[in-house]
């Protein structure tokens, strides 16, 4: 669920002034933002390890407040096929929470990441006590509807090579990189490439030059 735009560098940028706030906050009072977070945990993501597996249940709700992680979803084919890039002030797991229960989406961290986590129950409680954030998730699921919308339109009305193209163009804008021409597409797409559905879960994902943490295991 796309909440706010990343810094360059995928900073943690989950503190600061109620402008800089991932849009799930919108409407809340600085005092109200600061208990929501205190009631959270932080939670370390070590490159390529994976955050929530396609069609597990949803046990927490994250909000990534530093690195990125690649959201991949399973065709019918059984290539993993790369949906998008959270970003920093992103939420992870509550679209799942509120309606199947379950993950409908794989995500995996493709530098050192760091989230606020909340316990499934937890989460849902916020919302209760703070109904903005029921309307504010209504408006990002509304704004990622219109992403994909847009996305049909260009995979049904022109060929799939341009369509692409763009799609590697927007997911380097996102991280803040420059566009480079031809030859770093190329190469940014081997490195995101698809991956075998058999070995998804054992095998960690081609990595991006964008952190030097190794692969390993989070820390709570």
């Amino acid at each position: 669920m796309k909440t706010s735009q990343a810094t360059g560098n995928g900073e943690d940028n989950h503190r600061g002034t109620a402008a800089e706030r991932p849009s799930l906050f919108g409407g809340i009072s600085p005092s109200d933002y600061t208990r929501i977070s205190a009631s959270a945990r932080v939670k370390t993501f070590k490159r390529g390890q994976t955050l929530h597996i396609e069609g597990d249940s949803v046990h927490q709700v994250l909000l990534l407040t530093s690195g990125f992680v690649r959201i991949t979803k399973f065709a019918q084919s059984g290539t993993e096929v790369i949906l998008h890039l959270s970003l920093p002030g992103d939420i992870l797991g509550a679209s799942g929470l509120y309606s199947t229960g379950r993950h409908s989406t794989t995500a995996r961290a493709l530098r050192l990441c760091r989230a606020l986590v909340w316990d499934a129950p937890a989460f849902k409680a916020l919302v209760e006590c703070y109904p903005v954030l029921h309307q504010n998730m209504v408006g990002i699921l509304g704004e990622y509807l219109l992403e994909l919308e847009d996305r049909f339109r260009e995979v049904t009305a022109e060929r799939v090579g341009p369509e692409g193209a763009r799609q590697l163009v927007r997911l380097l804008k996102q991280m803040g990189r420059p566009f480079q021409g031809p030859v770093e597409i190329g190469s940014f797409a081997s490195r995101l490439g698809p991956v075998d559905r058999h070995d998804a879960v054992r095998r960690k994902p081609p990595a991006l030059s964008l952190g030097s943490a190794p692969a390993g295991t989070a820390s709570s």
